[in-house]
């Protein structure tokens, strides 16, 4: 826009010293016509660019792990007359990352709506943000411009559209679950979609079976209604197998992120066969923004989508984050049917770094402890008759071993991708405890051995 400034201004230039030289009148009315038509194009453009929408829009709210989604610039231009350029800035990052990256669209509007499709993908679960910059109207002869949307506007663009990049889950041949005698959990809370045999509660009255016990006939409500009445029984429910997971500090580079993404699939598999099972458990990680345990009960496929959904999206940073939103139905029906930041040059449309593009290391949530510690030290009285650790930290010794001193009597299976420990080093009893080091390169060949040895 400078350089288009300077060649008018050396124009005007020009037809001045014309003007001056030959004194005629038509020079010296080209000279005046061409000084004010700059405030001519001025307030064209103000009046044009009133008439320009830009948005973004994703036709798919989800996608998969190294397979291209469209993001969509979306452009409504409502003007009769033509118009100069359009450059649109939107930005994008992970949103468990503070670094956005930039990218720019440069086109000359036409009238009507007119999309304009960019491909994107990533090779890492996640959640991922798109935000619209600006929107930047010039004028005809690029002297001036305009930025859409105004002031007003801009707010209602800060809420960024999101994309759900699900991890792979995969197929486990046996049920992780092993039966413990040694504890017994009481529960006083009760299923609510399935009966039990529990006497002390009743689940409800129904009209009577054949195959149906006779101890169970409700005599007064089947005296009441004239047809024989059966008493079902409450479920008292089985909140004794714990799925934790560790993904350790923020990730620096490549191989982390890969440990991380490994940590998600193995947890969101095995609690994908526990609710193929009907099993009760609870799934549980360290939140990475506020460095808090969340805690989600899964007892059905619902559940399961909302817990794998919160997950992905638990970590959340920067000032244009919108409120944690529910993205559990969405993924339930795919599977059935901010601030100027440095330049970076890029090799491809990756949402994250390679190696060697390392960042300013700090720990996730503001704190070093590990999620073992944070959990026990918020729920230290449960009892559990089945543990799974899953662990992405370079250096799990002292979460192993805080979970053998809390495990009580519970089944113990240590996952770890990070860093490899051996039996005799954290004091792996005999009996009662697993440790499995694992590699996201060969992860489902490791969770069929996991599920093999602790099937037999």
């Amino acid at each position: 826009m400078l350089i288009n400034k300077l060649a008018y201004m050396i124009m005007l230039f020009f037809l001045w010293l014309v003007m001056e030289m030959y004194l005629f009148r038509f020079t010296a009315v080209v000279f005046y016509a061409m000084l004010a038509f700059p405030l001519l194009l001025w307030l064209l453009l103000q009046l044009q660019a009133r008439r320009i929408r830009v948005r973004l829009e994703l036709p798919e709210r989800l996608a998969e792990k190294n397979r291209p989604f469209r993001l969509q610039v979306c452009v409504n231009n409502d003007n009769r007359l033509p118009v100069g350029r359009l450059k649109i800035r939107f930005m994008y990052r992970s949103i468990q990352s503070e670094k956005w990256k930039r990218k720019k669209l440069m086109i000359v509007p036409v009238r009507g709506e007119r999309r304009y499709s960019f491909e994107f993908s990533s090779e890492y679960s996640a959640c991922l943000e798109f935000v619209l910059q600006s929107a930047r109207v010039f004028d005809l002869l690029g002297l001036f411009s305009v930025r859409r949307p105004g002031r007003q506007e801009r707010k209602l663009q800060q809420e960024a559209a999101e994309v759900i990049v699900m991890p792979r889950l995969y197929e486990l041949d046996a049920s992780p679950v092993r039966a413990n005698p040694y504890v017994l959990v009481e529960s006083d809370e009760y299923s609510a979609a399935a009966c039990g045999d529990d006497p002390s509660e009743l689940f409800a009255i129904r009209e009577y079976r054949e195959g149906d016990r006779l101890n169970r006939i409700h005599w007064k409500t089947s005296a009441r209604t004239d047809q024989l009445m059966v008493k079902e029984f409450g479920l008292p429910v089985d909140r004794s197998v714990l799925l934790l997971a560790d993904f350790g500090n923020e990730a620096q580079n490549r191989d982390e992120l890969c440990l991380r993404d490994a940590v998600r699939e193995t947890v969101l598999s095995l609690s994908m066969r526990l609710t193929e099972d009907g099993q009760f458990h609870l799934l549980a990680w360290r939140d990475g923004s506020s460095g808090k345990t969340e805690r989600l009960e899964v007892s059905g496929i619902e559940e399961f989508y909302e817990a794998a959904g919160r997950m992905l999206q638990s970590g959340r940073r920067g000032s244009c984050a919108r409120r944690k939103e529910s993205i559990g139905k969405a993924w339930k029906k795919t599977l059935r049917t901010g601030s100027r930041g440095r330049k970076e040059r890029r090799t491809q449309n990756a949402l994250f770094e390679k190696d060697g593009r390392a960042k300013k290391s700090r720990p996730e949530g503001g704190s070093g402890d590990h999620a073992a510690a944070l959990y026990f030290s918020e729920y230290a009285r449960e009892q559990y008759t089945n543990i799974f650790y899953v662990t992405a930290e370079k250096n799990p010794l002292a979460a192993a071993q805080l979970l053998l001193e809390s495990r009580k009597s519970a089944w113990l299976s240590l996952i770890c991708f990070g860093g490899h420990l051996s039996a005799g080093e954290i004091g792996l009893p005999t009996a009662g405890a697993k440790l499995y080091n694992l590699s996201p390169d060969a992860l489902q060949q490791g969770l069929a051995r996991v599920a093999y040895q602790l099937e037999t």
